[in-house]
Formats: C-alpha cells, structure tokens, sequence
C-alpha cells in the first residue's frame, strides 16, 4: 500500500539484480555516446530563489555572467572535442 502511495515500484532485490543486469548487458557504446550527446547538448538550467528581505538582482544581468562563464567559446570547444576522441571500444575486463 505504501509502494502505490509514493508511486514507488516495489520488486525483490533478486529481481531488480536480474532487470539491472538485463539492462547493463544490452547497452552499447554507440546508445551511451548518443545518450550522452543528447544530455551535453541540453542547455543547462539556471535556477535563483530571492531570499526574503534581501534586495532584488538584476536576473538579466546575472544570467549574462552566468552563460559567460558556463558557455565555452567555439574555439575552446572544438580544441575540447579533438582532445577527447569518442570511445569505440570498452576495456578489458581486469
């Protein structure tokens, strides 16, 4: 009952070992790359809680500092991506 409460699902842990694994054994490499270009490619969020009593921001002019630290220049991008080649393959297992 408290499982449908919290809209929690509630299995076994012999069973969430099993579904986990299941899950682990049928990803690749290229759903990871293309899972995480997805993520990286998503702008980041921003999000400001104004304290009671304290004076007010200007949001536009924090937004402006935030994206001119957060937001890479085109250069510094390309030099990032050169410097980390996608991964092809998975290590041997040690």
């Amino acid at each position: 009952m408290r499982s449908l409460q919290n809209q929690v699902v509630d299995i076994a842990p012999e069973q969430y070992q099993k579904l986990r694994q299941n899950f682990l054994n049928s990803l690749t490499v290229d759903m990871l790359n293309q899972n995480l270009r997805q993520q990286l490619s998503q702008e980041m969020a921003l999000i400001l809680l104004q304290p009671q009593g304290e004076p007010e921001f200007n949001m536009k002019a924090l937004k402006a500092t935030w994206d001119e630290i957060m937001v890479p220049t085109t250069a510094a991008a390309v030099e990032a991506d050169e410097a980390h080649p996608e991964v092809t393959e998975t290590p041997a297992a040690q």
